[in-house]
């Protein structure tokens, strides 16, 4: 188990912390084969995506394994009001949707590059009964302040 160092919260031009954004640095370094991999929205291999999490699931329960929900990203048919510079909009089938503790949670992609999964957003809000479209943090949008602040174990594919 690796230690964890203090946490770096991205802040707007503004002074804002915006769109549930940070960088947790490890007490250690990462072993050279491990790599985190970022893609924006072109460097995915379609609009299907799949969502991590630990949050309530449809019977109102929190689960004790790690639950996976695939989604499909909505450019324009999205129920909520987002930024789409920097945000995602994104669904699933009934009862497929983040919840309460998926918070901060990855949403993945599949590279088109070499069909592995990278992170393509981090889950930011959604339906308050977990039944409707989610919002996502567009991780590629931070890629320079992500690479500003992080070592050469993050990759990104465009």
């Amino acid at each position: 188990m690796l230690d964890v160092c203090p946490v770096l919260r991205y802040t707007a031009k503004n002074g804002r912390a915006y769109n549930d954004i940070a960088i947790v640095k490890l007490g250690e370094d990462m072993e050279p084969n491990q790599e985190l991999r970022i893609c924006s929205r072109q460097g995915r291999m379609s609009n299907d995506l799949v969502l991590c999490g630990m949050g309530t699931t449809q019977s109102g329960y929190n689960p004790i394994k790690l639950q996976e929900a695939e989604l499909h990203e909505w450019d324009s048919d999205c129920d909520t009001d987002f930024d789409r510079e920097t945000q995602i909009c994104a669904s699933g089938l009934p009862g497929k949707y983040a919840c309460y503790g998926d918070s901060g949670g990855p949403l993945f992609a599949v590279n088109a590059a070499n069909a592995a999964l990278c992170v393509y957003g981090i889950v930011s809000f959604g339906d308050e009964h977990c039944d409707g479209d989610d919002i996502f943090t567009r991780v590629s949008y931070y890629k320079n302040w992500i690479q500003s602040n992080t070592a050469e174990t993050v990759k990104f594919y465009e």
